[in-house]
């Protein structure tokens, strides 16, 4: 069984199992969980780093590209240092 094949059982089981075994299923994995995941919008230096980006955007929004031209342009950098 595939990965996928597992990850698509697990969240029907999950889905329709009783609030009992679900919770029992969350104390099994709540460790892996808070040590895995940790939220941006915890972090002050990102939530700082995002209010500069926005202001300099409401600043300036012609400057502003699309997300396009920013995968364009990666890939463009990309391809030049594989040279």
């Amino acid at each position: 069984m595939t990965t996928k094949d597992i990850r698509k059982k697990l969240h029907d089981y999950i889905d329709s199992a009783s609030d009992k075994k679900v919770k029992a299923f969350y104390v099994i994995v709540e460790d892996e969980i808070e040590d895995t995941y940790d939220s941006p919008l915890d972090d002050p230096a990102f939530l700082a780093e995002m209010d500069r980006r926005y202001e300099n955007y409401k600043a300036n929004p012609d400057a502003a590209k699309t997300w396009d031209e920013v995968k364009k342009s990666a890939r463009k950098k990309n391809a030049a240092r594989k040279k």
